[in-house]
């Protein structure tokens, strides 16, 4: 779950000035990032990012439009940039689906 220790403190703190470029990102998925516009992390990303591109589960709620989906995805692309010949599945997302019943 969510959790910081000193490691992912610092992490936090390196990137509250910084970009997608303090965390140390695979070449071409930042380059595929600075290309769709996204030029800063949010909030919600700055605090998840470290934490999920530490290997740590992480669960947070914040509003429409945070940026929630690329805190989730930016990490998992990251992590399919390395090949693993022996892994199964190696992401899965869950999406969370209201239903209103009338």
């Amino acid at each position: 779950m969510y959790a910081f220790n000193d490691d992912t403190e610092d992490m936090s703190k390196k990137m509250k000035a910084g970009s997608y470029n303090t965390m140390d990102l695979d070449k071409n998925l930042l380059s595929g990032l600075t290309r769709m516009g996204y030029k800063i992390p949010t909030p919600v990303q700055r605090k998840t990012l470290p934490v999920a591109l530490a290997g740590m589960d992480v669960v947070c709620m914040a509003r429409t439009g945070s940026g929630k989906t690329a805190a989730f995805l930016i990490p998992m692309l990251q992590k399919f940039t390395t090949h693993d010949s022996t892994a199964g599945v190696r992401g899965m997302m869950q999406l969370g689906v209201q239903w209103i019943g009338f």
